[in-house]
């Protein structure tokens, strides 16, 4: 059987359990608050860009960059 001991150690590591994950969980919800930073939008606004230019001259000159476009499953195409 346990003892009183045996059951405090076990409070005091559910209390424990219960204190990391009330703090993760307050970290995890103010990083989800923050605003994005100013350089990674630029950095996606130029990702974004130079995709759309990518695509645009692979379609005129009749390339396919999209794999679902491919018609091939196995590189993620629809058949």
């Amino acid at each position: 059987m346990y003892g009183i001991q045996d059951m405090g150690e076990k409070d005091a590591k559910a209390n424990l359990r219960q204190d990391i994950n009330d703090n993760l969980k307050r970290v995890f919800n103010e990083a989800l608050e923050e605003d994005v930073p100013d350089r990674f939008k630029q950095l996606l606004a130029q990702l974004k860009a130079k995709e759309a230019h990518e695509k645009g001259a692979a379609a005129k000159n009749g390339v396919a960059t999209d794999p679902g476009s491919s018609g091939d499953p196995a590189k993620g195409g629809k058949p």
